[in-house]
């Protein structure tokens, strides 16, 4: 279990819901992903953090609104100079499902997380 998901504190960014095309991720530039939820809960947080850091912190939150069951968010956010990102979605009833280590600068031109139950 990733030690992260202790260290939650809230706070307010961008997201952009629905299946937009997305440009790819490098380095020093912004990076995005689409998070898919196929569970039967609402999304209720998102974060995304640099694979190095030990902690979650405020700013790694990138949901304004809430994404129900059967939808997408376009997220995009500063990649700075990482490529290797830790992803935690926290559910409406408190589940919660992490993706460790993912590479944003290599690849298609986006990357795709689907939450299923």
């Amino acid at each position: 279990m990733n030690l992260k998901h202790r260290f939650i504190l809230p706070a307010v960014a961008a997201i952009f819901l629905g299946a937009t095309a997305l440009g790819s991720a490098h380095a020093a530039d912004a990076a995005s992903i689409k998070v898919k939820n196929d569970t039967s809960k609402t999304l209720t947080a998102l974060y995304v953090s640099p694979s190095w850091a030990s902690r979650w912190r405020s700013a790694d939150q990138h949901l304004l609104y809430n994404v129900p069951p059967e939808y997408v968010a376009s997220i995009e956010f500063a990649g700075g100079n990482d490529c290797d990102f830790d992803l935690y979605a926290r559910m409406s009833d408190g589940s919660y499902a992490e993706r460790d280590d993912v590479n944003l600068c290599v690849g298609d031109d986006s990357f795709t997380w689907t939450l299923t139950d």
